[in-house]
């Protein structure tokens, strides 16, 4: 229910509403993408790919940290 929140939150907000709180839906998201559920993973992905539209590749990658950050290069591409 969580996952589906931040998508609603992501979705719903302007991208200057976002700049903020960035780091930490980022973060906080990103933590559930080593869940093996297929599920998950895809929620997480639609949730990144939103958030990587509306701030810029490069506002996401330089709040994620080092060990999630080919997960994002995988969105992005």
């Amino acid at each position: 229910a969580v996952l589906g929140f931040a998508k609603v939150l992501v979705s719903s907000l302007q991208a200057r509403d976002l700049q903020s709180p960035l780091s930490d839906i980022v973060n906080a998201v990103l933590h559930w993408s080593h869940v093996l559920r297929n599920h998950f993973r895809s929620k997480i992905t639609v949730i990144i790919e939103i958030l990587i539209r509306k701030c810029g590749f490069s506002a996401v990658e330089q709040v994620t940290r080092d060990k999630y950050r080919r997960f994002v290069k995988s969105v992005a591409e």
